[in-house]
Formats: structure tokens, sequence, C-alpha cells
């Protein structure tokens, strides 16, 4: 999975992405720290990509700053 070269294709990308995940699990039991789970699968995608399965969300990380989603690797600290 690479990067657009168009950034307004890129942000489509993205939003399609998130909102996939969203509509299929948003429901569960689960589900929570919404904006800590959208940093992360934005942390896979633009780092990790394919080298990583599964990438894990982990609804219970509550971490939602992106700088330091991805200075963790993805697994910020649960703050």
């Amino acid at each position: 999975m690479t990067k657009h070269p168009n950034p307004v294709v890129q942000a489509h990308y993205e939003k399609y992405r998130w909102q996939v995940i969203y509509n299929k699990h948003k429901g569960t039991k689960n589900w929570k720290n919404t904006a800590s789970m959208k940093a992360k699968l934005r942390c896979h995608t633009e780092t990790v990509r394919g080298l990583k399965n599964p990438w894990n969300l982990e609804p219970w990380r509550k971490t939602s700053n992106y700088a330091l989603v991805l200075k963790n690797f993805c697994n910020p600290p649960n703050k």
C-alpha cells in the first residue's frame, strides 16, 4: 500500500479505509476510543503497511495524539 501522489486522492483513500472499519465494527461491544483507533490505522497504513499482519487497532488504548502514536511504532501507551 503506497501513498498516492495526489493528496486529494490520498485523503479519499484514508477516509474510505476508515469508513470500512468504522461501519463494520462500530456496533460491537469492544468499540471504544475511536480517535485512538483512527490514529493507529493511519500509523499502520503510513509506516508498516504490508510488513505487519494483522494490524491491531486495540480499542482499549486511549492515546489519539498521532505524533505519540507514530513515536511508539503504532503502539502508544494507554493514556
